[in-house]
C-alpha cells in the first residue's frame, strides 16, 4: 500500500470553519487587546455578589483559563446526522470535531497471473562410497535419457542420490486491497453566545445554565491534545478533525513451487543403453547396497514444470488514526 494520506472530514460542511475556528464570543483575543464584553469589569450594580444573576436564571461562571476559549454549550450528535444551528443564547458554532473513530482493517487478496517461462531445473546424481552414509565420491549432472556412466562403472554397493530438478518460471502479482470507510461515529459541536459579568462578584461570567439539545454543563476549548487547569472545567475530553489512513496489506508475492517438476525420476541400470538391472530412486532420497552387477547408466526422465505459483497469504497491515485533536474542558 501506499503512504498515509489525509482525508477531509466528511462531515464538515463547506461554510464551516471546523476545529481551528472560533467566533468572537467563543475564541480567544489578541494579547493587549482591549476587553471583550465578557471580560470587562462588572458594573457597581455587581458588587453585591451574584443575586442579580441568578435572579434571572443565570450562575456566575469562571471565564477560560489562559490560552482557552469559552464558555461554550456543547451539542452531541450521530456523525451522519443533519448539522444543526446553534440555539440562542448559544448561537454561535466555533467548533465542530468527532469521536469514535470507526476504521476496520484492510481487505486482502493475493492471487497469481499465469505462469511464464515455465521449465525444470537441473537434476544431478550423486555418488556415494560404499553406502549413503558414506563420502561423496562423484556428482554428476544428468540430462534426459540414459546417462552412460563410463568404465567399470560404479559399484551396486554404493550410495546413490538423487537431487531433482526443481520447477522454474515466475508469475505476475496480483494484489488486491480494499479499504472500507474510515469514519467517525459521532460529531460535536461547541457553540458560544455573547455573555457579561453583570451582577457577578469580580471576574466572573454571568451565563445561563446549557439545556436540550446542550450537555447540562459549560465548557471552554483549545486546538491541541492538551490537560485541563484549574478546578473550573475538570471533565476533559479530546476530539478530532481529520483522520490519517495507513491502513494496507502486506506485499503480495507469487513463488514457484518449490517441489520437483511432476513425474521427475532416476532408474539406475547394468546396462549401458539403460534397458536392464533396473532400480528407481524416488526423488529427494538416497539408496545403497543394491547388489548384483555394477551400475552402467542411468535413466533419467525429467517430469513437467508446474503450471501454476503459489499465491503469499497475505495480512493487513497499519491502522487509521485520528488528527487535529481539539481539547473540551468542562465543568462537572
Amino acid at each position: 500500500m501506499p503512504g498515509g494520506c489525509t482525508e477531509p472530514n466528511p462531515y464538515l460542511p463547506a461554510s464551516s470553519s471546523g476545529a481551528g475556528s472560533s467566533g468572537s464570543s467563543g475564541g480567544t483575543r489578541d494579547e493587549g487587546s482591549p476587553p471583550t464584553e465578557t471580560e470587562a469589569e462588572p458594573s457597581s450594580t455587581s458588587h453585591g455578589g451574584e443575586t442579580s444573576c441568578a435572579s434571572q436564571g443565570h450562575s456566575c461562571i469562571a471565564p477560560p483559563p489562559q490560552g482557552f476559549a469559552g464558555p461554550v454549550a456543547w451539542i452531541e450528535r450521530p456523525a451522519g446526522a443533519p448539522l444543526e444551528a446553534c440555539p440562542e443564547p448559544f448561537g454561535l458554532a466555533v467548533v465542530v470535531a468527532f469521536s469514535e473513530l470507526s476504521a476496520p482493517p484492510a481487505q486482502c487478496n493475493c492471487a497469481c497471473g499465469a505462469i511464464g517461462n515455465a521449465g525444470c531445473g537441473d537434476a544431478s546424481i550423486v555418488h556415494l562410497t560404499g553406502s549413503c552414509a558414506g563420502a561423496v565420491q562423484d556428482t554428476r549432472a544428468l540430462a534426459p535419457g540414459c546417462n552412460v556412466v563410463g568404465g567399470a562403472g560404479w559399484t551396486s554397493s554404493s550410495g546413490f542420490q538423487f537431487d531433482p530438478p526443481l520447477g522454474e518460471g515466475g508469475c505476475i502479482p496480483l494484489p488486491s486491497v480494499e479499504r472500507p470507510p474510515a469514519t467517525f461515529l459521532t460529531r460535536h459541536t461547541a457553540c458560544a453566545g455573547s455573555f457579561s459579568s453583570e451582577g457577578c462578584a469580580f471576574g466572573k461570567l454571568c451565563v445561563p445554565t446549557p439545556s436540550d439539545p446542550f450537555h447540562a454543563r459549560w465548557c471552554v476549548w483549545r486546538a491541541g491534545d492538551v490537560s485541563c487547569p484549574g478546578d473550573d472545567y475538570p471533565v476533559r475530553t479530546v476530539l478530532y478533525d481529520e483522520i490519517e489512513d495507513e491502513r494496507g496489506c502486506e506485499q503480495c508475492t507469487c513463488a514457484v513451487p518449490s517441489e520437483p517438476c511432476t513425474g521427475a525420476a532416476m532408474v539406475l541400470s547394468t546396462a549401458t543403453n539403460c534397458a536392464s538391472g533396473l532400480h528407481e530412486v524416488p526423488p529427494g532420497t538416497c539408496e545403497d547396497d543394491l547388489g548384483g552387477p555394477n551400475i552402467a547408466g542411468v535413466l533419467y526422465v525429467e517430469g513437467d514444470p508446474p503450471r501454476a505459483c503459489e499465491p503469499a497469504a497475505v495480512v493487513p497491515k497499519g491502522e487509521a488514526t485520528a488528527t487535529e485533536p481539539v481539547t473540551l474542558c468542562c465543568s462537572s
